[in-house]
């Protein structure tokens, strides 16, 4: 009993016992859930090939349509989990927004074109004003006709958001001669992934990424060293096309094309290699987050290869150029879950009109970071 008692009874000089906030927090388990894309060329051929002869015999009118077959290719071979994306839009709506856009299009160009003063006006006083109003409308139609396992994105960015991340910062960067541009690359992003959500789940972005002004820098050091590297070989192209008499003036054209459009190409492959990764490190949703990990040297040699087999195949090699722009992209981005996906549907929202999204492709408002 004695003995028994004295067991016990811990000793006064045992230490005591952790105090809780001192003990182990356990890790939480990380769940990567495979994205994969099996798309091939051929496929996609076939259907390209279609969307193409379509909408030239209907005069244009078929690349409403075209626009959703190869939409729904593309998400129906993209799987996160096994289960492939849904684009869900009809081409009635499109091919409406693209009448639209042709409606804005063509007088921007009879004023350009027989008026420049009114041309101005009109970019002035209507184009840049509408831009954010088209970039947010784009953005809801194309996240309210994607779903995964049935349930919808959506998007509530608002036309200030836009304004400020499209219109107003890209001119202050122009002023401070893009100093400021990682701001607008910085603030685009924020736009375009916080104001996104699935079902209940939103997404979140963190802007506090060393990458995107590192990029800036890196581009400008890319761009002058491209710049003098090539200067050097046109100066030696000049100096010896000389003692090469033969040298037809096409030749010589086109080289000297390649020598101005080479370090502007290199640059933008360069960035949007860069910024693949800056922004989709910095966004996650509720349940996970994304982890990008794309090779910039990769992403250059993908694009450079695509570019000069189009140039030589005379555009036939576009359907494969594409799905292997697809495929690098999607094995450069991992999805990581901290818990088993359970997401509840938002339920469904107001039908978004395809104007938005027609007139930002017409007017090559392409808003995309990468």
């Amino acid at each position: 009993m004695g003995s028994t008692m004295t067991e016990d009874i811990a000793p006064e000089s045992a230490a005591p016992p952790a105090p809780p906030e001192e003990a182990a927090v356990p890790t939480q388990t990380a769940y990567p859930l495979p994205l994969e894309f099996t798309g091939n060329g051929s496929e996609f051929f076939r259907i390209w090939i279609v969307n193409i002869a379509l909408s030239v015999v209907t005069l244009g009118i078929y690349s409403a349509w075209a626009t959703v077959r190869t939409r729904r290719y593309f998400y129906g071979k993209t799987t996160l989990d096994g289960t492939p994306f849904q684009f869900t839009a009809r081409a009635i709506p499109i091919l409406i927004g693209r009448l639209i856009a042709l409606a804005v299009f063509g007088t921007y160009s009879y004023l350009g074109a027989f008026k420049p003063a009114w041309a101005i006006g009109f970019l002035i006083f209507v184009i840049l004003p509408l831009t954010p109003w088209i970039i947010v409308k784009s953005q809801r139609f194309r996240a309210r006709y994607s779903s995964w396992r049935n349930i919808r994105f959506g998007f509530d960015g608002t036309y200030g958001d836009a304004l400020v991340a499209y219109v107003l910062l890209p001119i202050g960067a122009l002023f401070t001669l893009f100093i400021i541009q990682p701001l607008v690359w910085i603030q685009s992003a924020h736009f375009q992934y916080g104001n996104l959500f699935f079902g209940t789940q939103r997404f979140k972005f963190d802007g506090d990424r060393p990458g995107f002004w590192s990029t800036i820098w890196f581009a400008v050091l890319l761009f002058f060293g491209l710049v003098l590297l090539l200067g050097l070989l046109g100066y030696g192209l000049i100096e010896g096309s000389a003692a090469l008499p033969d040298i037809t003036e096409g030749v010589f054209t086109a080289l000297f094309l390649v020598l101005i459009y080479a370090p502007l190409i290199g640059v933008v492959l360069f960035v949007q290699g860069r910024l693949f990764n800056a922004v989709l490190n910095g966004v996650s949703f509720g349940q996970g987050h994304f982890a990008a990990s794309m090779s910039v040297p990769g992403w250059i040699w993908v694009q450079l290869s695509n570019l000069f087999l189009i140039i030589i195949t005379f555009g036939l090699f576009y359907p494969w150029a594409k799905v292997r722009t697809m495929r690098f992209r999607v094995k450069s981005l991992g999805v990581i879950a901290t818990q088993a996906l359970v997401i509840e549907s938002a339920g469904d929202a107001d039908d978004v009109g395809a104007a938005g999204a027609e007139l930002a492709s017409d007017f090559d408002f392409d808003i995309s970071l990468f």
